[in-house]
C-alpha cells in the first residue's frame, strides 16, 4: 500500500483531493469504516471538515494527521468499488 503520508500538504495535493471528493461527493455512504481503529458515523461531514482544517491550518504541520485521512479514505473508497 503506498504511503501517502507528508508532514506538510501542498496547495496543489488539496485541490487535487477535493476535486476528487466534489466528483464522489453523491456517491459517498453515510457511515464508513476505514480500518480497524477508525469508523467515521458521517464521512460527508467528516470529509467536509478535514477541508475546513486545512483551510485554517495549512502552515501547520500538526494537522497533517487530518489531512491525511483524506488519501487514506479516497485509498479505501477506490478499493471498495468507487470508481474514477
Amino acid at each position: 500500500m503506498e504511503n501517502l503520508f507528508k508532514t506538510k500538504y501542498t496547495q496543489a495535493d488539496i485541490d487535487e483531493i477535493k476535486t476528487w471528493f466534489d466528483r464522489h461527493a453523491d456517491q459517498l455512504p453515510t457511515e464508513f469504516v476505514l480500518n480497524e481503529s477508525t469508523r467515521y458515523l458521517n464521512l460527508p461531514t467528516s470529509i467536509k471538515s478535514f477541508f475546513e482544517i486545512w483551510n485554517i491550518h495549512h502552515d501547520n504541520p500538526t494537522f497533517s494527521g487530518q489531512i491525511y485521512q483524506l488519501f487514506l479514505i479516497r485509498q479505501k473508497l477506490i478499493a471498495d468499488g468507487m470508481t474514477d
